[in-house]
């Protein structure tokens, strides 16, 4: 998806509270939900994205929701403590692009993580009450029926594995 990008951090956060700021101005009140965009907020120290997060809270009074795309690995790297900082800033969801429960697809698609690392990186956000949404491309399996059941059974038990705790 983002082969035809050079990767790069916008170092500036002046800049970037800038545009918070002007996007306040022109939605005004409207605001409800930012999405920290392009690929993967979490590579970013957690003091940058904290400080972001509530600089979006201050600026735009009705928001609710602050979410981004992030990596299992990237995620993985920050401590728990950093995270429960994360989310007690306001941050409320991480966008993951799991797209198989088979390494072996996982691996042929160079998606950088595993099964157990997508679990890990789920568990860490559950814990630090970061909301988790994971996306699956169906099809990425390709014809072969073989490797598309075991993609499908593989993705359901790993969803089932990166589900919350749920009290009894």
């Amino acid at each position: 998806m983002y082969r035809s990008k050079t990767f790069s951090i916008r170092k500036d956060i002046e800049e970037i509270k800038k545009d918070i700021k002007n996007a306040g101005a022109i939605y005004g009140a409207r605001v409800r939900k930012v999405f920290f965009e392009d690929g993967n907020a979490f590579v970013v120290k957690p003091e940058i994205l904290i400080e972001l997060t509530e600089y979006c809270y201050a600026i735009h009074p009705n928001l609710k929701k602050v979410s981004a795309y992030a990596h299992a690995k990237d995620i993985i790297k920050k401590s728990d403590e950093d995270l429960k900082k994360i989310a007690d800033s306001g941050f409320t969801m991480v966008y993951v692009g799991i797209e198989s429960g088979d390494d072996d697809v996982l691996m042929a698609c160079k998606k950088g993580a595993t099964q157990d690392e997508f679990t890990l990186a789920a568990q860490k956000c559950h814990k630090a009450g970061i909301s988790w949404s994971d996306i699956f491309l169906l099809g990425i399996a390709g014809n072969d029926r073989q490797k598309s059941r075991k993609h499908a059974i593989e993705s359901a038990k790993l969803i089932n594995r990166m589900a919350p705790p749920t009290p009894i």
